[in-house]
């Protein structure tokens, strides 16, 4: 259960290291996922779960015609703006550039006649009791407060990679990249879910790439002199 703070490869053997013990192999698979990118703001903590969601997908029914706040800077919030449009009373886009709206995605958002923009904001805070009743957003010159009952935070992921980075090819956003049967840059060395350049951030997804990956490695064994 410990976490891994190391991993090198010394001979044809991976050292994996953890606060309190080392663990010697000859494959190691990676499957540590990623975190959400947070806005770091008063009430996000407080209302995770409870309000404050960070996948569209897996939460969007929740909110059924109630006002919704998605923040984000670029496509992954326009597309969870175009997803709620569909069944939210309204949403309240913030932080997206204006640029970004003259996209086809951007004109399908205004095109719902559901979405207010907020571009040149942040959001500063979020306020409620048991769940969110509004955020509080602020651009350099004025400081509003918008009623919401959801906040959608689309700020992209960070690939949890620290531990592995140096020894494996990643994407420019830190995500490991595999062949079709999750085999990194260096042989013996694999990798699945969301830790990867896999497309789509779901559970079903990682556990077929799961199941493919322990068919790999275990292929990988099998073809090693000892």
């Amino acid at each position: 259960m410990g976490k891994v703070t190391k991993l090198e490869k010394t001979g044809n053997r991976f050292v994996a290291a953890t606060k309190d013990e080392t663990f010697k192999a000859k494959t190691v698979i990676i499957a540590t996922g990623v975190m959400p990118k947070r806005l770091d703001v008063p009430g996000e903590e407080k209302f995770l779960g409870r309000g404050v969601s960070y996948s569209t997908v897996s939460h969007a029914p929740l909110f059924i015609d109630m006002d919704i706040a998605v923040v984000g800077d670029g496509r992954p919030a326009l597309l969870a703006a175009a997803e709620l449009a569909q069944i939210a009373r309204r949403v309240h886009v913030v932080g997206v550039p204006s640029k970004h709206l003259d996209s086809p995605l951007g004109k399908k958002v205004k095109d719902s006649g559901k979405a207010e923009f907020y571009s040149d904001y942040t959001v500063k805070e979020i306020i409620g009791e048991s769940s969110p009743e509004k955020i509080v957003i602020k651009s350099k010159k004025i400081e509003k407060e918008i009623p919401v009952r959801g906040v959608f935070v689309e700020l992209g992921y960070v690939a949890n990679t620290r531990a592995f980075s140096h020894l494996v090819k990643t994407t420019a956003e830190g995500r490991i990249i595999i062949s079709e049967n999750n085999q990194t840059s260096m042989p013996g060395l694999f990798a699945a879910g969301d830790v990867t350049d896999v497309n789509a951030n779901q559970v079903v997804i990682a556990i077929g790439e799961g199941a493919n990956v322990a068919l790999s490695a275990y292929s990988y064994l099998l073809a090693q002199k000892s």
